[in-house]
């Protein structure tokens, strides 16, 4: 499991928590079915002061079984969210 690190050097990485903002362009190739061993990879895609693309790719057996691109935003501690 790898978790990202998005802070910047203004804004320490412990300091920012991001929230799902949107998934976009995601396409699934087939179900996953109960018993089957998930791997998910996320790749950092595009990153700016508030928003983080990420590529992410899910298999199955080594087969792709899904892949998009999910849009995360960041708010700093105590900073108040909509």
């Amino acid at each position: 499991v790898k978790q990202f690190e998005t802070g910047t050097s203004s804004t320490p990485p412990h300091s920012r928590h991001e929230y799902l903002a949107a998934i976009q362009q995601f396409h699934f190739k087939r179900k996953v079915q109960p018993g089957d061993t998930l791997l998910l990879e996320a790749f950092e895609f595009k990153t700016s002061q508030q928003l983080v693309q990420v590529r992410v790719r899910a298999s199955v057996d080594k087969q792709l079984i899904a892949e998009g691109l999910l849009v995360l935003t960041a708010f700093s501690e105590g900073v108040a969210s909509c």
